[in-house]
């Protein structure tokens, strides 16, 4: 190669923003340009005296080196992201990008920063499951959900329990004081709701005063749970100086009743709920496994 080929090389390598470095396969950095020292915090000498997964964020190390295996076959790595450890302990998302090893055994790889592409991606996410009016998990990630439990419970027979609820009393409030006021008291609700449960448990808005809460963590007492938000509905409600006080009926189906269509149990559960409303509301009831068919 030309000498000045080498030279403008030299200036790219140490101009680029974009991080590039040079690597060998058994998991040493041979160089790094200024822009790696600068985005990790670290000097090229400190990321050259220590393998590289040692910067690599401990959860991503696994699937890294199974990158690593996969390009040393000789398959190219392309927009690969994992999570490397700043030197103030902070983490970034880098996305990596490498052909197949050289004839001597390097990798020369080029990777940038796509940390803040990554929390835009989670944030809307997060909106796609979540209820846009209270913040509690919606309708889709709570089908996601009841199909995740039900499955470990058939594969591994880990317990769960569903509750399903909808509020006596709630239709009147809406149409005496409108959807404003009504939304309030929904609002006021998911906290307190949110506040009785687990961390390991999850709330969710079915839809309109409709709510349903699935329990993982032993130990499950689905019926204790439903007389908790009994106990929270019964403390008054204030919302624009006026008071409020509602009910629930709490339809409950236990995983060991062996249910194992996601439509079916969300059914039995409506069933539960409705025979709780019918004998007065304010109550919880257990699905019978006959009761619907």
């Amino acid at each position: 190669m030309p000498e000045n080929s080498v030279g403008d090389l030299e200036v790219f390598f140490r101009m680029s923003n974009d991080m590039l470095c040079i690597a060998d396969t058994s998991g040493y950095f041979r160089r790094v340009n200024p822009s790696f020292e600068r985005k990790l915090g670290y000097t090229q000498h400190e990321l050259l005296s220590k393998p590289f997964y040692h910067f690599i964020h401990p959860d991503d190390r696994d699937a890294t080196m199974k990158e690593l295996d996969r390009l040393t076959s000789g398959i190219q790595t392309i927009c690969f992201e994992n999570r490397y450890m700043r030197k103030d302990q902070s983490t970034v998302w880098l996305s990596w990008d490498c052909p197949a090893p050289t004839e001597d055994g390097l990798l020369y790889a080029i990777a940038r920063d796509v940390t803040e592409q990554r929390a835009i991606q989670m944030r809307l996410e997060d909106m796609a499951h979540r209820d846009s009016l209270t913040g509690l998990n919606n309708r889709a990630a709570f089908i996601n959900e009841l199909n995740l439990v039900m499955a470990q419970f058939r594969r591994h027979d880990i317990p769960f329990a569903l509750l399903y609820l909808d509020l006596d009393g709630f239709k009147a409030i809406n149409d005496k004081y409108g959807h404003g006021i009504g939304d309030q008291v929904l609002q006021e609700i998911a906290l307190r709701f949110s506040r009785c449960s687990r961390e390991s448990d999850m709330v969710a808005r079915i839809g309109g005063d409709e709510f349903a809460i699935i329990l993982q963590a032993e130990p499950l007492e689905p019926e204790q749970m439903g007389v908790r938000m009994l106990a929270e509905l019964e403390a008054d409600i204030l919302v624009a100086e006026k008071v409020f006080r509602l009910g629930a009926s709490i339809g409950i189906v236990h995983s060991t009743q062996k249910i194992h269509c996601v439509d079916k149990m969300i059914r039995c559960a409506d069933f539960a709920m409705y025979t709780a409303k019918r004998e007065g509301g304010s109550r919880v009831s257990r699905y019978q496994l006959s009761a619907v068919e």
